[in-house]
């Protein structure tokens, strides 16, 4: 689970670094040629729900704390991504990360 003393500069070069793996490994097998990167959370959750992927975010309970999990589904509802995190945000990075790591 990421918490918010992972936020800072050195989550925001690892997610720089997975966006543009992401891409890279996406424009290989992409005719429509190279996409501009995305900004921000919004961006990668864009990335992650591309194409016709759907996700959403639950709050739940972890060691009696509030956190949020991210469930990103593939088209035919299996699930594709999941992260965990004391903030939506961070949920969503996590489950980034998690998916670039098998890239």
């Amino acid at each position: 689970m990421l918490t918010r003393k992972d936020a800072g500069t050195d989550m925001d070069r690892r997610l720089d670094r997975a966006v543009s793996k992401w891409l890279t490994a996406e424009g290989k097998s992409d005719h429509a040629g190279p996409r501009p990167a995305p900004t921000g959370i919004a961006g990668i959750r864009v990335l992650l729900e591309r194409p016709g992927r759907t996700g959403t975010i639950r709050t739940l309970r972890i060691d009696g704390r509030p956190a949020f999990v991210y469930l990103c589904f593939n088209e035919r509802g299996r699930p594709y991504a999941q992260g965990v995190g004391e903030l939506p945000e961070l949920a969503i990075a996590d489950a980034f990360l998690r998916c670039v790591e098998s890239i």
